[in-house]
């Protein structure tokens, strides 16, 4: 029996809005900015299969993306970070 990957077996959710969102927010807290790209990482190989984005393309071929490329991405995914000063 083959084993599925992890973008396979969660296809469905990594397509839900909420889903990501959560997903997104629970890396960033755990992680850190790290943690978050990888998992951005997850949700654009599900996105980039189900259409040719060359967005998508270039993050994925970009490990070290900067961060306009990040905004770009979570722009098309109809996302959006809002960043906040520490006091």
């Amino acid at each position: 029996m083959r084993l599925k990957d992890f973008c396979e077996t969660f296809k469905e959710d990594l397509t839900d809005p909420e889903f990501v969102i959560g997903y997104l927010e629970d890396a960033l807290e755990e992680g850190g900015v790290s943690l978050f790209i990888d998992a951005l990482e997850d949700v654009v190989m599900v996105h980039q299969k189900d259409s040719n984005n060359q967005l998508f393309s270039d993050f994925l071929n970009h490990p070290r993306a900067e961060m306009s490329l990040v905004f770009e991405i979570l722009n098309s995914l109809g996302l959006s970070i809002n960043l906040k000063v520490k006091c």
